[in-house]
């Protein structure tokens, strides 16, 4: 039996677990610093999923918000289309009393120019009406002062009648 070959099988293997064993320590050292940044990740990872959360919390807040927003600008909206609705019934309804209105005007612009017609004859008989009564009137002056004229000379006439009643007397 060799014990040679053994004594050098077992300084290689000697060699081979001191390499074994720095290699191992050089591992171990990678390990404890995997460690240490794998421990920075987890808190980099915590630390963004806390903010993701609040992130999710304030976009569910606004939707929430923008879902009010909708639901109110849905209902402006039907309220404008009923609005909207109601002044074309409107105008359209206008628009009926427009012609209406047109049409009743004309009728009286036509009532107008017949009453005219009818001022003019009115006013035609009133002035020679008045041009009549100016004519009675001076008739009546003329027929008055002849009156007065025979009431006066009846006045002296009975005075001279009176007068020679009593003379007669």
């Amino acid at each position: 039996f060799d014990h040679s070959a053994l004594r050098s099988n077992l300084t290689a293997a000697s060699a081979n677990e001191d390499a074994l064993s720095a290699a191992n320590k050089a591992l171990l050292g990678d390990v404890a610093a995997g460690e240490v940044q794998l421990s920075a990740l987890r808190d980099r990872l915590t630390a963004s999923l806390s903010a993701a959360e609040a992130n999710g919390d304030a976009l569910a807040a606004a939707n929430k918000a923008l879902a009010a927003d909708v639901a109110a600008g849905a209902e402006r909206l039907t309220t404008l289309q009923f609005d909207h609705s109601a002044l074309r019934s409107n105008l359209t309804a206008a628009s009926a009393n427009e012609d209406a209105l047109s049409a009743a005007n004309k009728a009286l612009l036509g009532d107008v120019a017949a009453g005219e017609v009818q001022l003019s004859a009115l006013r035609d008989r009133l002035t020679a009406s008045l041009s009549a009564a100016e004519a009675n009137g001076d008739a009546l002056a003329a027929a008055n002062k002849a009156l007065a004229a025979d009431v006066a000379a009846g006045a002296e006439r009975l005075t001279t009648l009176q007068f020679d009643h009593s003379a007669l007397r």
